[in-house]
């Protein structure tokens, strides 16, 4: 069997996403393994960490992403009325 990626046909998406299926199952089996085995405030802590970087870093990323688009659609605004 040849394996497209992309998927090109609609048998190879159905298998991409049983895949994805299987790891996201995989990844939430262990998480409630690991829960029930005692290690829940250390994974509590862990995920404290990582939302304060994801506000960290992601959150001024998304302000300056979002101000260089209205800042081009400013320009092309301007483009538009100076052609007219």
């Amino acid at each position: 069997m040849d394996f497209n990626f992309p998927p090109e046909t609609f048998s190879d998406l159905l298998i991409v996403w049983g895949i994805m299926f299987v790891v996201m199952l995989v990844f939430w089996a262990s998480g409630q393994i690991l829960h029930a085995k005692g290690y829940g405030p250390q994974m509590e802590r862990l995920a404290d960490r990582m939302d304060a970087f994801k506000d960290r870093i992601f959150l001024p990323a998304g302000r300056w992403s979002i101000s260089q688009g209205e800042r081009l659609a400013g320009l092309r605004r301007r483009e538009k009325r100076e052609k007219q």
